[in-house]
């Protein structure tokens, strides 16, 4: 794990919104059997929610990552720290255009009134 993203995790709180830039395990199906080594295997993902902690595994340390919270039950991300690139912290910013409904959300958030 990074220094930076190590000292990104010391200051967080819990509940705090986060986006995690991580690399998962891939799957490529009916590979040739003559492919050795595909141009990229890199699997980049970016997952958003609020930082729950650091879970220790048998084998492994997580970052606990709540993505969607219901009122009974909570939808959970569990990111293994050894593939974590890089932690952010706060609010993300999304242009109009990249979301539907954008007056409903922004009321939804506490936007401003009457944005369209």
């Amino acid at each position: 794990m990074r220094k930076g993203v190590r000292q990104v995790l010391r200051s967080l709180k819990e509940g705090e919104l986060i986006v995690v830039r991580w690399y998962d395990a891939c799957t490529w199906r009916d590979v040739p059997n003559s492919m050795r080594n595909p141009k990229k295997v890199d699997s980049p993902i970016v997952s958003v929610g609020a930082y729950g902690g650091l879970v220790k595994g048998e084998r492994l340390t997580y970052l606990r990552l709540v993505v969607e919270r219901k009122p009974d039950s909570s939808d959970i991300t569990y990111i293994p720290l050894s593939l974590i690139d890089s932690v952010e912290r706060g609010v993300m910013n999304f242009p109009k255009k990249e979301v539907r409904n954008y007056a409903q959300v922004q009321r939804w958030f506490g936007g401003e009134e009457g944005v369209v």
